[in-house]
């Protein structure tokens, strides 16, 4: 768990195996899956500039 601070924004995501290895027959489940991966890397990638710390 992560202890917030004082105007602090936490943002977190959980996927899975199927946001890097594909499944036949599960093509809906794995491009969501990579969507989300997707939505944090570029997410992290914009706020890089900024004095906000990534993980």
């Amino acid at each position: 768990m992560v202890k917030p601070v004082e105007d602090q924004v936490v943002v977190t995501g959980a996927s899975s195996v199927g946001s890097i290895r594909a499944v036949p027959l599960q093509a809906p489940y794995s491009a969501s899956k990579f969507a989300l991966l997707a939505f944090y890397d570029a997410l992290r990638i914009e706020r890089a500039k900024s004095v906000c710390r990534s993980r």
